[in-house]
């Protein structure tokens, strides 16, 4: 039968066990929860399949992965003219932040590449359900810088760009925009079709951060629409160069679903391409 003694000494034992792996594991979450890289890395694997999800077989772009050095690699349909070294149009789809994929729209750019006449990229960023906002914009950042050094490989000019998206990569390309400036890396323009908008893009705008010039089509409900039209003037007061076009009732994807009116919006949208690019 066990003493008194025993069971004093065996529970001092468990105790110092218990604290030293406490104490352990509360470092290794330390050194790792705070540790971007590891965060990435995990988020990564897990959200692997989610990466793929929309991908459909084939698509009449050319599929291709933009490497990057420490993080998983950027999926993107690039799309050429007829003409080789033309300027390139980085284009993010729309979808909320939630859904969405290049290939659903990869009929609609490989036609704009020959009306707008320029090469475009359609870039598969991350979604919300993979990682927070601040890893999508990074990748369109990561996949101008590549293009900016390689485009002529690929058979565009990668330092004569456009940033263009719609709803939600609307809002990335912008963010996105300004950590390219910082960067000398200025693009000719912005392309926004029924952004989403929220205090971070007037705030850029009234802190003189905005770049420019900026094209926007505005469509959907009247509150989108004056949404819009509030966007406008903020960038006109900053002198950042705004141009809305807007098409009331329509719906929000009425230009790449291509329904009514949206010839109108793409010659529209090819004119102030033209104006950008001679800049």
């Amino acid at each position: 039968m066990e003493s008194g003694c025993g069971r004093i000494y065996r529970m001092y034992y468990v105790t110092i066990i218990f604290t030293v792996l406490l104490v352990f594991y509360g470092i290794l979450f330390s050194l790792l929860a705070y540790n971007s890289f590891y965060i990435d890395w995990f988020i990564e694997k897990i959200t692997l399949k989610d990466t793929v999800r929309g991908m459909k077989q084939q698509i009449l772009g050319q599929r291709m992965y933009v490497p990057r050095k420490t993080r998983r690699d950027v999926r993107v349909n690039v799309y050429l003219p007829a003409e080789r070294d033309m300027p390139v149009v980085y284009f993010a789809h729309g979808g909320d932040f939630i859904h969405g994929d290049p290939d659903d729209i990869d009929a609609f750019l490989n036609r704009m590449k020959d009306v707008w006449n320029v090469a475009i990229v359609s870039i598969a960023y991350s979604l919300i359900r993979e990682h927070v906002t601040s890893y999508p914009q990074e990748e369109i950042q990561d996949v101008v810088s590549y293009f900016y050094e390689h485009g002529h490989e690929h058979g565009f000019d990668g330092k004569r760009f456009l940033l263009a998206g719609s709803q939600a990569g609307a809002y990335l390309s912008l963010i996105a925009g300004v950590s390219l400036v910082q960067a000398s890396k200025v693009a000719k323009g912005y392309l926004f079709l029924y952004p989403y908008l929220d205090y971070v893009s007037t705030s850029f705008a009234r802190a003189g951060w905005h770049p420019g010039p900026v094209a926007i089509i505005g469509a959907g409900s009247e509150k989108d629409v004056f949404a819009c039209e509030e966007y406008e003037f903020e960038l006109d007061r900053a002198g950042v160069g705004a141009r809305l076009k807007s098409f009331p009732g329509k719906s929000l994807r009425f230009i790449e679903n291509e329904e009514d009116g949206w010839r109108d919006a793409v010659q529209w949208i090819k004119d102030r391409i033209d104006e950008d690019l001679r800049r």
